[in-house]
This record gives structure tokens, sequence and C-alpha cells, in this order.
């Protein structure tokens, strides 16, 4: 679609509006009229005033939207607000998180309830979000005040296990075959174990207090036990463990459980694993090249109850390619009777690395079925006595969905809400791993490179990274000081 901009240039924000409406679509911006011009977006200045206009052409009708407002407003919304109004009228479709784009809108939120105001007047009037996700936003923002403190030399650390048994369909992740690629899997936790030896030496000399420790991917389950046991020796020795909030590890697909790996978990002090199975129908998990049974997740769940570990987490995806509404709400059920005390909703969200990206049927930017998923879960969730404590939201999710996370009483991940919501910095390890140091509002990152090959054969990148990271850290230890 070819959009003309005048009076402003917030091209990467109406795109995101755009996509909101007209999924999958390319945005062209263009300086004079196409045939036909899709969309017009103006911004002028009027006696000390000014006025947003959008202007949208679509299926033989040309719906628009104009906005007056003061002088020093938010210009940025002011488009955002007539475009997403203007898109709206043309589509007939109401987004329930209206101009709100951004990963994170529980910050937004939050800001606004730290400056005094009333969040949920704001938003519902200035972003146009819809009252029921408002009321999950303060849902989550009073659980976390009440959970989650912050401390200027606390930190995380994330551990990245970029291997997974298989690709599904949706997955968009940088990860390679473990099955394929034994040799190369033996040589990653070899640079892996060095960068975690440096990293701590980095977090010993700055000071800094270790609050949670989480592993990733990938498929972290895909470890032997011999595997599992060299890595998590190495974490407990490296990095101090003794007032540790939580040890999370990302088991993943639960065909890697086993009782052997569970008790190498148990015995290193994990006190929070992740089961997924994203859905307990056997015919989609097939669909997408998930490779195991619903059977084969209830029995890992089982496994896991038995070693008493604090928490199992489980993912589900609202969205999945062929599943209805039945069947999720179906698989919810079945994911809570199996004991999970901690389920994270995700919607499906169609990435251009995804193998499913190609098949323009999945770009779909309003489904009531999905609208109903995410009620359901919040619903029947709410019900059983979870609550949800984190949220966060990425680009081209089917019905411009949100992932949620609900645990019971306090087996929240803390991981999780320190990540996502900026709380404290994070010190990362391995392929595709990014440190994050948070300097009040400002945040600096440091990214790992992406590929495991890359990660094992330019090793030097990885060392000259954690130099990097040491000296922004140093600089701002001085500028503390």
């Amino acid at each position: 679609m070819d959009i003309k901009l005048s009076g402003h240039q917030f091209y990467y924000d109406i795109t995101s509006i755009a996509m909101l409406f007209f999924h999958g679509e390319k945005v062209n911006y263009v300086r004079r009229g196409s045939t036909p011009l899709r969309a017009v977006s103006r911004l002028a200045e009027k006696d000390d005033r000014l006025i947003s206009f959008t202007s949208i052409h679509f299926r033989g009708n040309t719906f628009t939207s104009q906005k007056t407002a003061p002088y020093d407003c938010d210009r940025k919304n002011l488009v955002k607000q007539t475009f997403y109004i203007a898109a709206s009228r043309a589509t007939g479709i109401s987004p329930l998180w209206g101009i709100l784009t951004g990963i994170r809108p529980l910050s937004v939120y939050a800001r606004l309830a730290l400056a005094g105001d009333t969040p949920q007047d704001i938003m519902k009037r200035e972003y146009y979000v819809a009252p029921q996700k408002l009321d999950i936003l303060s849902s989550i923002y009073g659980f976390q005040q009440a959970h989650i403190e912050k401390r200027a030399n606390d930190v995380s650390v994330y551990v990245s296990i970029p291997f997974c048994p298989g690709k599904c369909s949706y997955c968009s992740f940088i990860s390679v075959s473990a099955v394929n690629n034994g040799g190369l899997l033996e040589s990653y936790l070899e640079k892996l174990y060095l960068e975690i030896k440096a990293k701590s030496e980095l977090v010993k000399a700055l000071g800094l207090n270790v609050k949670t420790l989480y592993v990733g991917g990938g498929t972290p389950g895909v470890l032997s036990e011999n595997q599992l046991e060299s890595l998590l020796k190495i974490l407990v020795e490296c990095f101090d463990t003794t007032g540790i909030e939580e040890i999370c590890f990302e088991l993943g697909r639960p065909d890697t459980v086993t009782d052997g790996k569970l008790a190498v978990l148990k015995s290193h002090g994990v006190n929070r694993v992740c089961i997924n199975t994203q859905t307990t129908n056997d015919k989609i998990l097939s669909n997408v090249f998930r490779n195991h049974t619903a059977a084969q997740y209830f029995s890992a769940v089982e496994k896991a109850k038995k070693y008493g570990f604090d928490s199992i987490n489980t993912d589900l995806i609202a969205g999945l390619t062929g599943e209805e509404t039945a069947s999720f709400c179906r698989s919810l059920n079945e994911v809570i009777e199996s004991g999970a005390d901690n389920i994270t909703v995700h919607t499906l969200a169609i990435k251009r690395a995804a193998a499913l990206s190609g098949d323009r049927a999945n770009y779909v930017p309003y489904d009531p079925n999905i609208n109903k998923m995410l009620d359901y879960a919040y619903n029947k969730l709410t019900s059983y006595g979870f609550s949800p404590y984190y949220i966060y939201r990425q680009k081209n999710c089917i019905s411009n969905g949100e992932n949620i996370g609900y645990c019971k009483g306090d087996k929240l991940c803390r991981y999780n809400v320190y990540m996502m919501e900026d709380i404290h910095s994070i010190i990362a390890c391995g392929a595709g791993a990014s440190s994050k140091i948070i300097d009040g509002g400002r945040v600096e990152r440091v990214i790992n490179v992406k590929y495991p090959t890359e990660y094992v054969n330019e090793y030097e990148k990885v060392v000259n990274n954690t130099e990097k990271l040491r000296l922004k850290w140093t600089e701002l230890k001085l500028k503390r000081e």
C-alpha cells in the first residue's frame, strides 16, 4: 500500500498502525500521488493548534478522520489517532489495543500511574485501548507492585541454548537441530562455559547481585544428562546462588524430559522448569511440526511434579494453524488439570523467518475466534486462582493479540518480569543473547553473534562483547558514584 505523509515523519508509527488493519501488505511511502494512493496522513498548524488529518482509500471508497489538539500535545499520538480511526472506518476493525503497538503496553500504564494520573481513563481516551485490556493492565501492575522490588546493583543472568530437536512451523528463533549437529553442540558448550566464567568474573568485579538465572532456548532439554550436569555445575560455581530468588530451566518440548535430567536439575538448585506443549491437540501438534504428543506432555509434567520444583510453567499458543476455539479451550483446561501452576498464553505471531510466513492465509488482522480464546484464557485462569503477572506483545500477532503470563499465588517467573519491564540489568551468555544495562530510563544493549557456528568459529567477537560490557558497566558505576 502506498502512503503519503505531509507535515510529519512518523514513518515507523504509521507503518505499525497500518499493519493492524492491512496485515501482510508492504507499506511504501511516496512523495507524489500514485494510482491509487491508498492513504494520506497530514499534520498541519493553524492558530496555535495542530490538525491531524488522515484519508484512506479502500475498496472503492474513501474514509477520513480529522482531529485538532493543542500545540504542545503528543504529535505522534495525534497522527496515530486519526490514522487508526480512518483505518477502522475503512475496514470495520477496532483493534482492542488501540494505537499501542509497542512490545510493552504495561510501561505506558506504569508511567501514567507513577505520574499520578489515572491510567485507565487516559489510555481509553487517548490510546483507544479497550476496557477489558485496561483491566488486565491494572491487574498486572498491581501484582508487580506487590511482588517486585528494584535495587541498583541487582542483575539477572540469561544463558542461551539455541538448539532444538526440530523446527516448528511458527518458529523464527535462531536455532539449529541438535540431532544433526551433535558435534556443533559440544563445541558450542565449550565456548559457552568460557563466556559464563568471563561474565561471572565481571559480575564479581562490579559487585553485582544476581537475582535470577534463566537457561532458555531453543530447547535446552536437548542437552544430555552429562551436558546438563556440566552446564549447571559451572553456573552454580561461577555465580553466587546463596540468596538467589530463582533458577529457571526451560526444558521446552516434553519429549526431551526424562527422570535423569530432572534429577540433575533438582540437585543443582533449579527451582522452576518450563515444559511447553503449545496445544494438547495431537493433530495440531503434527501440523506445526512439533513431533511429540499430548500424552508425552502430561507424562513430563507428572515426572516434574515428583521432584518438587517450586513451579512448573507451560506455554500455550492461541491461533495455531488449523486449531479452533474449542480445541484451544480444551488444551487450556487440560494444562490446568495437569498441575502446571504457571501458564503463559501466547498469541500466534507471523514472523518472516517462520515456515508459515509464506502463506498469506495466515495474515489475519482480525479474527474474533482469537479474541474468544484470549478472553476464555483470562476468565478461566483467574477463576482457578491464577493471576496475570506479566505481559508483552509482538509484531504481526494474529488479531493484534498479546502474550500474558499467569501464575498461582507467588509462582511467578521473576526473570520474565525483570527482563520485560527493565527492572534491572541482564547479563546474557550464548549465541543471540542480548545483555542490557539499565540506567534509569536508558537501556544500552550488547548483543552476541546470532548463529552457533559463528559463536564457535569467531569466539573473539564474544570476548570483545564481554570487554565492551565491562567498559559500559564501569562507566555507569563511576557515574553513580
